[in-house]
């Protein structure tokens, strides 16, 4: 059955319910924390509740929810349909409401039909469908103006009610104001004595105030006192390690200085292998043994070792290169005491003093060895000065040579010059390619005319034009590339 009506059921559903209309179309027993959160009341309000059995929860839940706000019909019927286990519960509400909806409005229009019915002007309206209002029957309206004239007859009536009850709390008021005005001079007596105790404890609050005033002081004066002691031990603390922080920053200077001294050295060690290295991808580190001869490059102590026990009397010649001071000590010496080596060949190979220290007590009086080759950067000036004492005893070498070792310079001259004077057995001294410069040689030139048994002196190409007094007793050459590939030889112009 559906009748017209002005309230519409989205309205109807915005209204709060009943508590009887919830309590009696929900299930709700055992289930009142549930249905809080259907609810969607918050968890302290649920907690709120009065203690007991569970039985009386839920209404007390349904009674805090209808003072919310948002308390309505459609609230409870979304809360149950969101929840999958009351699926039952909300149909079974909806229908309720449907029903109880469509029962009140039909009721309304039979109390309209009801000659002296009241009703109100919005009930009236309700009953009424809006889009038959202009067309009401002329009986109707002569209806609906006698329903008005019995509202108004209510309304007087009421009126009439009102006015007495009026009166009789006017008389009730009338009889309360007396009760009234004793009560409120015994409060007025209440708030007398209670000004008088708070005037007394205010009296005694001020004294405990002053007396903790002063005590404040007290402990404030004393505060100071401490606080300019910890000051003056904190400041001389301070001082101690500023102090303290100068010798570490003049300490992390100095370290740091070491340090990027130690860093431009390491940077020149690196430099240094990664040369060695490309020396080594360049050269095949190996063991030569030729019918006369024995070319040894970068080798190890081992295989030194093993060429000491191999070698025969018919290998006078030989030849090291690209190793080091240590490796060029272990072999040189035994090699020496071989009396069949007649040359000996080093090339690229760095000699530290303790070599030529070594190695001038094995050549001094030395009676095999005919040419010594010390070349390619393997002597330095230090290492000449030995070399040059070691040689003046010697009665056998013949050939000498120190080309391509930019370490000689002019400092080597003087001693040169001497060998030159004093070895009557030299022949040939070859000092091209080195840092001599046109003085040094100049000089070397000049001490031949205190021996006449050196045949050769090998100079750099560039000195040719100075040299012309000596001319026949001299060789000129240039660098070659050749000269290294050949472990030391060089290009001669004469």
């Amino acid at each position: 059955m559906v009748c017209n009506k002005d309230l519409t059921y989205e309205e109807f559903l915005d209204q709060k319910p009943p508590l009887q209309e919830v309590i009696a179309y929900i299930d709700i027993e055992n289930e009142w924390l549930m249905l809080g959160v259907i609810l969607a009341l918050t968890k302290d309000a649920i907690y709120q509740l009065p203690r007991g059995t569970i039985a009386g929860k839920p209404v007390s839940l349904l009674e805090l929810w209808l003072k919310t706000p948002t308390a309505s019909r459609r609230q409870l019927l979304e809360g149950l349909r969101k929840d999958p286990a009351k699926q039952d519960a909300a149909e079974n509400f909806e229908r309720h409401l449907n029903d109880t909806y469509e029962a009140a409005d039909c009721k309304q229009a039979e109390l309209d039909k009801k000659p002296g019915s009241f009703v109100s002007g919005k009930d009236i309206a309700m009953v009424e469908p809006k889009e038959n209002q202009s067309h009401v029957p002329a009986s109707d309206s002569e209806h609906r103006m006698k329903m008005k004239d019995y509202e108004i007859e209510n309304l007087k009536e009421k009126e009439s009610e009102l006015n007495s009850e009026i009166r009789e709390l006017r008389a009730n008021l009338g009889a309360n104001e007396e009760k009234l005005n004793n009560i409120v001079k015994k409060k007025d007596s209440e708030i007398e004595t209670l000004n008088a105790t708070i005037e007394k404890k205010e009296s005694e609050l001020q004294a405990t105030i002053l007396s903790n005033e002063e005590k404040i002081i007290e402990i404030e004066d004393k505060m100071k006192l401490s606080i300019k002691d910890k000051e003056n031990e904190f400041n001389s603390e301070i001082e101690e390690l500023k102090a303290f922080i100068r010798r570490k920053e003049e300490e992390i200077f100095e370290s740091q200085e070491k340090l990027k001294m130690h860093q431009k050295i390491s940077k020149m060690k690196d430099l240094e292998i990664e040369n060695l290295r490309a020396r080594l991808e360049r050269r095949e580190q190996d063991i030569k043994w030729g019918s006369f001869e024995v070319h040894l490059t970068s080798p190890s102590a081992e295989q030194c070792k093993d060429v000491l026990t191999r070698i025969e009397d018919k290998h006078q010649h030989v030849y090291l290169s690209d190793s080091s001071s240590s490796i060029a000590q272990l072999l040189v010496g035994p090699l020496l005491q071989i009396k069949n080596i007649r040359s000996l060949y080093i090339f690229s190979t760095p000699l530290t003093q303790q070599f030529f220290d070594f190695f001038s007590s094995q050549i001094s009086g030395n009676d095999t060895l005919e040419s010594l080759y010390l070349n390619h950067n393997s002597i330095s000036d230090v290492g000449v000065t030995t070399l040059v004492q070691s040689l003046k005893p010697n009665r056998k070498l013949q050939y000498l040579s120190l080309e391509f070792n930019t370490q000689i310079t002019s400092l080597s001259v003087p001693l040169l010059a001497d060998l030159i004077c004093s070895n009557c057995t030299l022949s040939v001294l070859d000092v091209s390619n080195t840092s001599i410069d046109a003085d040094g040689v100049l000089d070397l030139v000049d001490s031949l005319k205190f021996n006449t048994k050196l045949g050769k002196l090998v100079v750099d190409q560039k000195h040719k034009a100075i040299c012309s007094q000596f001319v026949g007793r001299l060789d000129f050459s240039y660098k070659s590339t050749t000269a290294y590939e050949n472990f030391g030889t060089t290009k001669v112009v004469s």
